[in-house]
């Protein structure tokens, strides 16, 4: 018995289902809209320069932040202008927006801006910094301790001053900066302080090591910069190193509770322990300091007229009896 043939709309239906759409032809119809293409960069040769010392000042962007300013540059462009050094071609403004413009391919403008000199041009970075929210609380500590420093001897110029108009011009320049920043004197003190830190690590370890240091989450506290710009040149560097491998500083340089250390009484055996603890230099220090404990107290001595007897009571010269406990029954 013979089929009848199919209707022409169950045929059709029959053709579809076995017609399928290929798996290319799938990934096209998945595929996202591709981003306008970006406007043509900068000349390599656009006369700008990038100054270690002064791109060291500039702390690094967090993940966030140099995504969120790629969004924008790919968005709206490069709007704000680059800032320029006249007539040294070095950039003092605009570090982060130039790397990535030139990666992205985005034109950028340039603005020159005339400094007196390269002091200027630091003083002009740092008070622009320190007007920024992004900055980590160590790297606003770094800035306005620079600024202090800065500017507490600006006052008078170079002529000679006595102690009390400097230390009147140090308590006016911490007022002054403590009352813009909303936090008390001691605080721009102790930032002074730190400023000092970081900057004589980086000259001892690299310019680069600086921005890491202001970074956000680096682990560093003030308190250890500072006590580890004391440390031998080359005990700082192993202990930088040994911060950049594992986030972590060796004990010496933490303080508190972790740098102290039991030292034993037998004379031989406490010399190895501060040997150990302290490095050569250090050790070294301590004995001088004793050297000159021992001196003093023997000039003091000496300046006294005390001499010593044979049983080791001190006497004064024409005194009639030894100084010390009085025996019993002793005449009075």
């Amino acid at each position: 018995m013979s089929r009848s043939p199919a209707s022409p709309r169950v045929a059709a239906l029959a053709q579809a289902r076995r017609v399928r759409p290929t798996p290319a032809a799938s990934r096209v119809r998945r595929r996202k809209p591709t981003s306008p293409p970006a406007s043509p960069a900068a000349k390599p040769d656009d006369g700008i320069e990038i100054d270690r010392e002064l791109s060291s000042l500039i702390p690094p962007q967090s993940k966030g932040e140099r995504a969120q300013m790629r969004r924008s540059l790919i968005a709206e462009g490069c709007r704000d202008d680059l800032i320029r050094w006249k007539g040294h071609q070095c950039l003092v403004e605009g570090f982060h927006r130039l790397e990535l413009c030139r990666e992205l391919g985005t034109s950028y403008r340039i603005k020159d801006k005339e400094f007196a000199d390269r002091e200027a041009v630091k003083a002009w970075i740092v008070q622009n910094q320190t007007g920024r929210r992004n900055l980590s609380a160590e790297g606003m500590s770094y800035f306005r301790g620079l600024r202090y420093q800065a500017e507490k001897m600006s006052h008078g110029g170079a002529r000679p001053r006595s102690h009390s108009t400097y230390q009147s011009d140090r308590l006016d320049t911490a007022q002054r900066l403590a009352q813009e920043f909303g936090v008390g004197p001691a605080t721009i003190y102790r930032d002074g302080k730190f400023a000092k830190a970081v900057d004589a690590i980086a000259r001892n370890c690299g310019l680069e090591i600086k921005p890491r240091m202001l970074a956000r989450d680096t682990g560093l506290k003030r308190g250890a910069v500072r006590r580890l710009a004391k440390m031998d040149p080359g005990e700082q560097r192993d202990a930088i190193r040994q911060w950049l491998e594992t986030g972590k500083l060796p004990k010496r340089a933490l303080g508190g509770k972790h740098a102290t250390f039991t030292l034993p009484s037998e004379p031989n055996s406490l010399a190895r322990k501060l040997f150990e603890h302290l490095g050569a230099k250090r050790s070294a220090e301590v004995v001088s300091a004793l050297v000159k404990l021992g001196a003093g107290r023997a000039e003091r001595r000496k300046a006294k007229g005390e001499r010593k007897m044979p049983q080791g009571r001190i006497v004064k010269p024409g005194a009639g009896y030894p100084l010390g406990p009085r025996r019993r029954g002793a005449d009075h």
